[in-house]
């Protein structure tokens, strides 16, 4: 939306009485916490300040640069050959005003004059005595391109004094209404004017916050947007172009540097086969114990994979979040500072996502500690594990990297996996009903009944191999530490039967301390 708006300011179709408004809502969009609406309302708000510094310095007509250019060498040759010429001996010239100077200028062009403008100039010239200074210092050759600049410049901005001379016939021809709704029609630019200043004003505290961003793309648009204020002459604006200098100092280049990696590894994981994968895995396994891959690397590819960075494209995204899961497997600790932006975002987008969220999840073992079956982890593989069942065309690969992450770090695993399976019987028999056109004879939903029985093979591998090595080496350990104690306490009881009475009394002692 706000860049529709940037676009209709830009063909100048938003009325000034919408004008306030519009800006209005602009500026508080600057702090929207998303960096793409806070970069488009910088934007918009640079493009109502380009219009307006258009408006009041208009460039050149096109027709009138046309025009110059065929009489341009013309002008040149004229002032070669007159340089030297004084414009003491032009009496009528000191009478006149600067307005009435830069008239005579352009009618001496128009009529071909050369000679004559170019007296007129140099004679104007007279009012900036700085200029006529620095002019004194210049060559030959370079005093002709100065009086050209001057001339080209007078002749081809429009002239001014048509709408000052419309005006004023207006006045003596409309009658008094008309001269009272001109002036309240000033009145009411007036006061737009002063709104218009007062929301610049609001808004520059916060576009120059924005020039310590995170984002580059909020410091790229704050720069933008402080130059083109600055050349708007906003006495506010200094304060923002101070502040720039200040990003001499800021951490860019290592996030650009960091950047460039992260951008060639996603670009090289989209074009390898599964063979080679397994070889790049490898080696971001040694990158991240060596610390090749720094933490702003890593910053960046959640950065690209929640599509933060202008310009991220699905492909980079899924790129990006593949190159997390081989980070992961070798730093699972990256998975547990992000667990919600996973659970958020990764396990409630589109199936790809939420198969590789699953399996940035389960490098969790490897932190030997199990959690509770009630903890948020279940519940959002349990509601994406549901969502996946009935509505995506793919289901199983997810379906068991899931039941393999609830089986390798739930503290109670079967409990998650009955409520998952008596919801996925129930979804069946749902269908089921819906599906019947008879009591007796009901059609059954071949495809859920195919995923609701690979799950179900799913969970009784995983719950075997939890009994055989979790359970049943838990029930071995403590079956050894139980008979460690017995054969400990017989020991003990044989050495105090062949002890003396005095050793015996010792031992009763030690053994009443302990």
């Amino acid at each position: 939306v706000l860049q529709f708006w940037s676009r209709l300011q830009r063909e100048n179709c938003v009325p000034v009485n919408r004008q306030r408004d519009v800006m209005q809502r602009a500026v508080g969009r600057l702090k929207d916490k998303a960096a793409l609406v806070r970069k488009a309302a910088v934007q918009l708000l640079k493009t109502i300040l380009d219009d307006l510094n258009k408006k009041l310095n208009p460039g050149p007509d096109q027709e009138l640069v046309k025009k110059w250019d065929k009489i341009k060498n013309d002008v040149i040759t004229s002032i070669k050959n007159n340089l030297d010429t004084a414009t003491q001996d032009e009496p009528e010239l000191s009478q006149a005003s600067l307005d009435n100077l830069y008239d005579a200028i352009r009618k001496h062009l128009r009529q071909k004059n050369y000679h004559k403008a170019y007296l007129v100039v140099k004679h104007t010239e007279r009012q900036y005595p700085d200029a006529k200074l620095m002019r004194c210092d210049m060559q030959k050759s370079e005093q002709i391109e100065y009086f050209v600049a001057l001339l080209r410049n007078m002749f081809i901005i429009p002239e001014r004094t048509e709408s000052i001379s419309l005006t004023q016939q207006c006045e003596n021809e409309l009658a008094l209404y008309k001269r009272l709704a001109e002036k309240e029609s000033i009145v009411a630019f007036l006061q737009e004017s002063v709104q218009f200043c007062r929301m610049v004003s609001e808004a520059m505290p916060l576009i120059n916050s924005l020039l310590m961003s995170k984002q580059a793309g909020d410091v790229s648009e704050a720069i933008d947007f402080f130059t083109t204020a600055h050349h708007f002459n906003i006495d506010s604006a200094k304060l923002g172009v101070a502040n720039m200098l200040l990003l001499v100092w800021s951490p860019d280049q290592e996030r650009a540097r960091a950047f460039a990696i992260a951008k060639k590894l996603v670009s090289l994981m989209q074009h390898i086969d599964r063979g080679s994968a397994l070889a790049l895995e490898h080696l971001v396994e040694k990158w991240v114990e060596k610390g090749d891959i720094t933490p702003a690397i890593i910053q960046v590819f959640w950065e690209m994979f929640l599509k933060k960075i202008d310009g991220t494209t699905d492909n980079d995204s899924f790129a990006a979040q593949s190159l997390l899961v081989m980070i992961t497997k070798a730093k699972p600790s990256v998975a547990i500072a992000n667990l919600e932006v996973i659970q958020t975002h990764g396990l409630s987008a589109d199936y790809n996502t939420r198969n590789l969220s699953v399996q940035l999840l389960l490098p969790l073992v490897k932190k030997n500690q199990r959690y509770p079956p009630d903890h948020s982890i279940f519940t959002s593989v349990h509601d994406c594990l549901m969502e996946t069942f009935v509505k995506f065309n793919k289901f199983s690969s997810l379906a068991a990297n899931s039941i393999d992450l609830i089986y390798a770090i739930c503290d109670m695993p079967e409990m998650v996996a009955i409520k998952i399976l008596s919801q996925m019987y129930q979804k069946i028999e749902e269908t089921m009903v819906k599906n019947t056109e008879n009591e007796e004879e009901a059609s059954m939903p071949t495809e859920l009944l195919t995923r609701f029985v690979f799950v179900l093979g799913q969970v009784a591998l995983q719950q075997l191999i939890y009994l055989d090595i979790c359970v049943y080496s838990e029930l071995r350990r403590r079956n050894q530490v139980r008979e460690e104690r017995k054969i400990e306490e017989k020991r003990k009881k044989k050495a105090g039967a062949f002890a003396t009475p005095a050793r015996r009394g010792r031992a009763d002692d030690l053994r009443r301390q302990t």
